[in-house]
């Protein structure tokens, strides 16, 4: 199998995750609502992953640049603002959320194997979207 597929494919199908969630939030500050939960799904950025490595089926190569690549966009999204540093902006967000998101994607994903990688991979997308919410990143900067 080309490992063209599953990379672009990827990061693709990220991307569309990434502007759903961008359209979720436009709606919900347009409508002038608080944001709800529900709005952060960062499970559908881990079902690219998952998607990544059926393609590659059981090319190993394929799958060991799919899971680099998860590490990757997992460790990009993790760049974010320490938990203190967003303390009080939007509870339950800042102070709920965000740091039990933040301990979970902080223990890294270094060497684990392809179903820790796509939990790692959803809850640093899960992060980010927090982080988002919160108004400490910015669009499309993931």
């Amino acid at each position: 199998m080309s490992l063209a597929g599953p990379v672009s494919a990827f990061e693709g199908c990220v991307g569309a995750a990434m502007d759903a969630f961008e359209g979720r939030l436009s709606a919900a500050l347009n409508a002038q609502a608080a944001p709800n939960f529900d709005l952060v799904r960062g499970q559908a950025v881990a079902d690219c992953g998952g998607i990544a490595l059926l393609q590659c089926g059981g090319d190993a190569s394929c799958r060991a640049v799919a899971m680099g690549q998860m590490v990757a966009r997992a460790e990009g999204f993790a760049r974010v603002p320490l938990p203190d540093a967003v303390a009080g902006r939007n509870p339950p967000w800042s102070d709920g959320l965000y740091p039990q998101l933040w301990e979970q994607v902080s223990a890294g994903c270094e060497g684990c194997g392809p179903e820790a990688a796509l939990d790692h991979l959803g809850a640093a997308a899960a992060l980010w979207q927090v982080a988002r919410v919160v108004g400490v990143v910015e669009a499309q900067a993931w």
